[in-house]
């Protein structure tokens, strides 16, 4: 029986989808990346949520192709390969000794590239030379936007000018415009929790061939 409260298992398995931590990490940087830009002066590239107003485009993803965004300056905030630390054996770190609880946790890598282009790979260039330096400034506000434990700037790197098209992630309907990438290694930690739940309890009966038919 469940006890009085409990959400149900399928409330309980809903909850854990309702963090992504991986998108909160890239939606930080794009909060950054557009709340800087919304500083400079016009003709620098300011950023405005108007499509029509804006001089840069600042999101998760290249616009679509044929859009007028695809001919102004834009800065593409993407994440590479995350990847679990295995801090420990199992990765569980304690024990509850009077809930019988197993508390897990892990450091995870993720790295995040800001992809900077522009039609001169100067000016792209320039962006993302602004942007390397304004994180060592904005670096605690980022952490708390994004959750994050680091973000290594000792290791933050910027490439140099390629022609786009030529990308790993995507190419450009623009094959002459210049990208500029500005690679940050990121830090998180993650905390699963385990108890003696019904929602934990029916995933296990499942796994072992014990589960009652419905």
């Amino acid at each position: 029986m469940t006890a009085k409260n409990t959400p149900s298992p399928v409330t309980q398995l809903a909850q854990l989808s309702t963090v992504d931590r991986l998108n909160m990490i890239t939606n930080a940087f794009i909060l950054f990346c557009r709340g800087l830009h919304r500083t400079v002066q016009p003709g620098m590239g300011r950023w405005h949520k108007n499509d029509n107003e804006t001089e840069i485009y600042i999101a998760g993803m290249e616009p679509d192709e044929g859009e007028a965004l695809n001919n102004k300056p834009r800065i593409i905030v993407q994440r590479l390969a995350a990847q679990w630390g295995g801090r420990s054996i199992g990765q569980q770190q304690t024990f509850g000794i009077f809930t019988g609880s197993k508390i897990f946790t892990d450091l995870i890598s993720c790295p995040v590239v800001i992809r900077c282009i522009a039609r001169e790979g100067l000016e792209a260039q320039r962006i993302a030379w602004d942007l390397s330096r304004m994180i060592l400034v904005f670096r605690p506000e980022i952490y708390r936007a994004g959750r994050m434990q680091n973000i290594n700037t000792g290791k933050m790197q910027i490439s140099a000018e390629t022609a786009m098209g030529a990308g790993v992630i995507r190419s450009s309907p623009n094959p002459e415009y210049k990208e500029v990438s500005l690679v940050l290694p990121v830090f998180f930690e993650e905390t699963v929790v385990r108890d003696d739940s019904e929602f934990y309890a029916q995933i296990v009966a499942v796994l072992t061939g014990t589960a009652t038919a419905d």
